[in-house]
């Protein structure tokens, strides 16, 4: 009589879409009649033939699946083999890459996210921000606008959220100069007879003294620094005149 060995296994279905290729191999089975081969296999799910090859591949849904195998020697011998296959639902979304991973302080930047299991993209996130108006192109490809930042040179986490959770995350950097809470007004608070003269030295200035009192996040360290550059610009522009 044939002799069939196998095991149960498991499949996930990679692209979300509610079913996946199945690969299966009867080629273990064999028959103990002496000088006889294995001529027949019939792959069966209930009374619904998938293949009849030693070796096959057929597609099957999500869920759980009671699937038979026939085996039939050259002498007429057979015998039946069940086993049970599962294919569980796609994980969790994955992002392979970001591209760019860059983009300009105001926002605005086209970002491609390639990876899989996009469906049912609910948001991206950038950072703390979620951006909610993303185009799927499939499952393994959507776009998103790049939302703006305060704080240039900083760097950002990007993922996806789908109704089956968040994915991984990726490094997004915004490029350009760190926002500044006082008025350049402020600094004309002194006489001069040149004030264009004056505007492009506060210019100049502000751009020297900007990177040795600005914080990282872009904000002054305190009042008293606040002051000390106020101080330092006005001797500055005093010297000039």
């Amino acid at each position: 009589m044939p002799f069939l060995l196998g095991l149960g296994y498991t499949v996930v279905d990679t692209d979300s879409n509610g079913s996946e290729l199945v690969s299966v191999d009867g080629s273990q089975s064999h028959t103990h009649a002496t000088g006889e081969v294995l001529v027949k296999w019939i792959w069966k799910e209930g009374s619904t033939v998938l293949a009849t090859t030693e070796q096959a591949q057929f597609v099957l849904s999500t869920g759980s699946h009671d699937v038979s195998l026939y085996v039939e020697d050259s002498a007429g011998n057979n015998d039946l083999f069940f086993t049970v296959i599962e294919v569980l639902e796609g994980g969790f979304p994955q992002i392979n890459s970001i591209s760019p991973n860059q983009g300009s302080l105001g926002g605005g930047t086209q970002v491609t996210i390639n990876g899989s299991g996009f469906t049912g993209v609910q948001s991206v996130k950038f950072g703390s921000k979620s951006v909610t108006g993303v185009t799927v192109v499939s499952a393994n490809q959507i776009k998103v606008t790049s939302p703006s930042s305060s704080v240039g040179g900083s760097q950002v986490q990007v993922s996806v959220v789908t109704n089956k959770g968040e994915s991984n995350s990726k490094t997004f950097t915004y490029q350009g100069a760190v926002s500044i809470d006082f008025s350049v007004q402020n600094l004309l608070d002194f006489q001069s007879p040149a004030c264009v003269r004056c505007e492009l030295v506060i210019a100049t200035c502000f751009v020297l003294i900007f990177t040795h009192f600005c914080s990282p996040t872009g904000r002054w360290h305190s009042d008293q620094t606040k002051n000390s550059m106020l101080a330092t610009t006005r001797d500055r522009l005093e010297s000039l005149r």
